[in-house]
Order: structure tokens, then C-alpha cells, then sequence
């Protein structure tokens, strides 16, 4: 594979939370009310559909980011590694991504499995 379509594969297979939080943080009303009602019931309890998106999406950030960073780690034919500006971009992007996401997913269940704070959701 090489390091473009390395690129274009982990762009692909973050975009789905990609469009989800830039709808949901942005507040793109056409789109988050689509979004809203296709994921969730009644605006507020999220549907099967809406968990398994969800699931199915935080699980392909750590894929997303091997394909991403695999050019940049692994050596060519002659020992050297390249470093791709598009991979770094998109290994970067992942990160905050993983970083967001899996960081208010700890959050959550810290605040309300962990502590038991009554309201958390």
C-alpha cells in the first residue's frame, strides 16, 4: 500500500466520527438534526443504530491510525524511513480524534460508573 492511499484509507475510516462530532460541535442544524434522527430515539436515548455507529466508529480509530502511520514506520529496501506529510497530517488528525473521543468515553465512565454521580448523562 502506498503511503497515499495509506492516507486516503485512514481519512476513510475516520469519517465517520469525523462527521459526527463536526455536526454535533459545529451544531450544523440540517445535518445534526438528520443525524439525530437517524441515531437516536426520540432526540435523546440513542438507538441500535446510533450505538452500533458509534462502537463501529471508536473501534476504527485505532485501525485508522495503524494504516495511517504504517509508511512512516516502517523501513524501505534500503533501511531508511520516509517521513510523508499527508501520513503525519493524518496520524495527527487520528490522534486528536482518539484523544477526544476515547478521553470523554474514560470521563464518563469514571464520573458515572466509578463515582456514581447521580444525573451524569
Amino acid at each position: 500500500m502506498s503511503h497515499r492511499s495509506a492516507a486516503l484509507a485512514g481519512l476513510a475510516l475516520v469519517a465517520p466520527i469525523g462527521l459526527l462530532l463536526v455536526a454535533v460541535v459545529s451544531e450544523l442544524e440540517p445535518l445534526g438534526a438528520f443525524l439525530r434522527s437517524l441515531l437516536t430515539i426520540d432526540g435523546i436515548q440513542p438507538s441500535t443504530l446510533g450505538r452500533a455507529y458509534m462502537l463501529g466508529s471508536l473501534l476504527l480509530l485505532p485501525v485508522a491510525l495503524i494504516v495511517a502511520a504504517w509508511p512512516i514506520v516502517r523501513r524501505q529496501a534500503d533501511g531508511r524511513r520516509h517521513l510523508h506529510p499527508l501520513n503525519l497530517v493524518v496520524v495527527g488528525v487520528v490522534l486528536l480524534l482518539v484523544a477526544v473521543t476515547w478521553g470523554e468515553l474514560a470521563v464518563e465512565v469514571v464520573r458515572c460508573d466509578l463515582l456514581g454521580i447521580p444525573n451524569c448523562d
